[in-house]
């Protein structure tokens, strides 16, 4: 159901990935209600200025997906144990999303992806460090639905700011 997660790193190189656009059905997903510095990555949020928290996370990812409009995004301040997100559905054209996520500071993120929240225990977790490097995992979608991601982090406390998204990669004609 999952394929191994790909690490790029977007020190000044655009990365491009081949994926497939999906014309409209794009609903922005709603980061983790339970953690007050996500933000959800829809037109109702204020200019992207300096300031806001998760920008830099933010701009590699956008740099790594050019052109490929997001089924659902997050970026923020990265919290100190755990954060989840479930994208609601998926549109019926969508066989496999690729779920990439970015993260600054350092700190250590144990990631699981799955099709339904309730898969996630089942799902061998994927490890990685916080360095700027995209990590993306590949989901094939059964049928369509949610899918959902669930971060635990561990590690240092200084800068530390995140995006993710869930992107179309395969869809059917």
């Amino acid at each position: 159901m999952i394929t191994k997660g790909v690490r790029r790193k977007a020190a000044g190189v655009l990365i491009l990935v081949p994926i497939m656009f999906v014309a409209a059905c794009t609903s922005p997903g709603s980061p983790d209600p339970s953690h007050p510095n996500a933000s959800s990555s829809s037109s109702m949020l204020p200019s992207a200025g300096p300031f806001r928290v998760g920008a830099d996370a933010q701009a590699v990812l956008d740099g790594s997906f050019t052109g490929t409009a997001a089924l659902g995004s997050g970026s923020g301040e990265l919290p100190l144990d755990i954060m989840s997100n479930t994208l609601a559905d998926t549109p019926k054209r969508v066989l496999s999303i690729s779920f990439a996520f970015v993260c600054t500071g350092n700190a250590r993120v144990t990631l699981r992806v799955a099709p339904d929240s309730k898969d996630l225990r089942t799902v061998t977790p994927h490890s990685f460090t916080c360095d700027k490097s995209v990590d993306q995992q590949s989901v094939n979608l059964p049928k369509p639905g949610p899918v959902s991601f669930e971060a635990k982090i561990t590690g240092g406390q200084k800068g530390r700011t995140f995006a993710y998204g869930y992107y179309p990669e395969k869809t059917q004609s």
